[in-house]
């Protein structure tokens, strides 16, 4: 079980727009849509931005709805 340090944020599936991105990112671009999923140990993805390292993001396939976007992650 992960122990938690009160208070804490929760979360850590996430949905959303790239809106930065470093100049070594190749996979991604401003714009677009992804889902992302970090480690447990960086919980606390209830906020307006987040950042994620590429190797925890994919972009959002169009067919998959934005009700159904963060939901995949979980139970993937």
């Amino acid at each position: 079980m992960l122990s938690l340090n009160l208070p804490f944020s929760i979360g850590y599936d996430l949905s959303g727009v790239v809106v930065e991105k470093g100049s070594d990112v190749l996979n991604f671009e401003i714009g677009d849509e992804v889902y992302a999923r970090i480690p447990q140990h960086q919980m606390g993805i209830v906020a307006a931005q987040a950042t994620v390292r590429t190797d925890e993001a994919a972009k959002i396939p169009v067919s998959i709805s934005p009700d159904h976007r963060s939901r995949i992650l979980t139970l993937a």
